[in-house]
């Protein structure tokens, strides 16, 4: 292969760009990144499967001394959008922040303050009353006719069949044939580095995410239609990447991000910790 290659790359090793920063712990990731004037922000995950905000009262945790921000739904736009940037015009069924959760880790609210500790005590003093609603564990359960609907759309997200070859002739030709139902369990990515970003508006009010996020692009266009801002005032920035398998293709902190440094005038900084990752996140189909 090598010796037929004229341009010397297919077939030949080629040098990682950022090996050397890596192995001497020089490369910046998003969470050792800091700016000026920074704060940090903490989100409100529902513990709750599937249940509507009857009502919620952040005056508590904003009266805290060092909270700069809190958002819930009535401060985000009512705007639907798909955070998978690559299938950002199929079925758009999400808003930053909804009067009603779908699952447990939907984002309730979020606060940014001076320091994560602050952040962290004001979310405990935000005050939620939840009307729980009827959710299901087995998909199969929740096609069933009559079922209660957790999108307004339906519980189904999509239909789709692929066919290739006579699968009938196969069959006809075949001296075993096994016949089996399958099933896998969810499957967490495990990257080495949960979701963050930090978020900075302007005072030109455009938008500059750092993120380690492994679309940018399609990012930048989710961002842009969640927050009805033009493209030419968003920015999309990745350092580096630590660990993703998939799992850092949907918008998570950055849209939570957003709202907080505009209300406060501040960069903000969110890091999810393990269990909010692994809670609030999509898992692997």
């Amino acid at each position: 292969m090598a010796a037929d290659n004229k341009n010397n790359v297919v077939g030949s090793g080629r040098p990682l760009k950022d090996a050397a920063l890596k192995v001497t712990g020089q490369l910046k990731y998003v969470d050792d990144m800091k700016v000026s004037g920074m704060v940090y922000g903490k989100i409100l995950h529902s513990p709750y499967a599937h249940a509507m905000i009857k009502s919620i009262d952040t005056s508590e945790a904003e009266a805290l001394d060092g909270v700069l921000a809190v958002v819930t739904y009535k401060d985000a736009p009512q705007i639907r959008f798909n955070a998978n940037g690559e299938d950002s015009d199929v079925l758009p069924s999400e808003l930053i922040f909804d009067q009603k959760l779908r699952y447990v880790g939907d984002k309730v609210a979020a606060v940014a303050a001076e320091t994560p500790k602050i952040a962290e005590q004001a979310l405990k003093l935000i005050k939620v009353e939840y009307e729980e609603l009827p959710y299901y564990l087995d998909p199969e359960e929740a096609l069933k006719e009559g079922a209660v609907k957790i999108h307004e759309n339906g519980n189904m997200l999509w239909e789709a069949e692929d066919t290739v070859g006579d699968m009938q002739k196969g069959f006809e030709e075949a001296d075993v044939i096994i016949e089996g139902r399958y099933t896998v369990p969810a499957i967490y990515h495990a990257y080495m580095e949960p979701h963050t970003s930090i978020v900075i508006y302007d005072a030109l009010k455009k938008l500059t995410v750092y993120t380690p996020t492994q679309d940018p692009v399609g990012m930048r266009r989710n961002l842009a239609r969640a927050l009805d801002m033009p493209m030419s005032r968003v920015r999309v920035i990745t350092p580096a990447v630590g660990g993703a398998f998939g799992g850092k293709i949907d918008l998570v902190t950055e849209p939570v991000g957003a709202l907080l440094a505009m209300k406060c005038g501040r960069p903000v900084k969110i890091t999810l910790t393990r269990r909010e990752d692994i809670e609030s996140c999509g898992s692997r189909h």
